[in-house]
């Protein structure tokens, strides 16, 4: 029997009956972000950067505003598989 469990990183780990030498590691992949300079700024007034991405979930990722934390846009993400 398998079983499957969520790591906080969004990460997904499957495994035999408690076997830990046999398991599958699956994570989000998100390419990057690189901010055209001085292009992309919140409403506040702040430069966007490539820090602004953080993962929410296993699928999906938002760009933020380092300053006053608003939400500016939500991504989708793919996934990788490790054996």
């Amino acid at each position: 029997m398998f079983e499957s469990f969520r790591r906080r990183d969004g990460g997904l780990v499957i495994r035999k009956d408690d076997d830990t030498s046999s398991q599958i590691l699956v994570e989000p992949v998100f390419g990057g972000f690189v901010p055209a300079r001085n292009k992309l700024h919140c409403s506040c007034g702040a430069p966007l950067e490539p820090w602004s991405v953080r993962h929410t979930a296993a699928d999906t990722a938002e760009l933020i505003c380092q300053r006053c934390h608003h939400v500016l846009g939500v991504l989708e993400l793919g996934v990788k598989i490790y054996w």
